[in-house]
């Protein structure tokens, strides 16, 4: 049947890469087994994580708003001084250039 021992050697690589191409084939079947699987989990989790986030979003907001209050009010208090300091020294200047 095999003449000479080139067929044998080709007839030994085309099963060499048979047997590669079974197992690369097996692993991306085995892959897309794992995405499938890991897809259901994360749809099962996905909503408790976005609800937890949700939760540590609001929480953040509510402890940044506290500790910038006061600095915020500090501020503002600041901006009314300046402002009526301002119109004092303008009404004052308006008086001398009027007199």
């Amino acid at each position: 049947m095999l003449q000479t021992g080139a067929d044998v050697a080709t007839l030994l690589i085309v099963f060499q890469f048979m047997i590669l191409i079974i197992i690369t084939l097996a692993m991306a079947a085995g892959a897309m087994y794992a995405m499938i699987m890991l897809n259901r989990k994360i749809k099962e989790i996905m909503p408790m994580v976005q609800g937890r986030s949700r939760q540590l979003a609001e929480t953040t907001d509510k402890i940044s708003n506290k500790a910038a209050g006061p600095f915020i009010a500090a501020e503002a208090k600041q901006a009314k001084l300046k402002a009526e300091r301002d119109h004092v020294i303008a009404s004052l200047r308006r008086e001398k250039d009027g007199a």
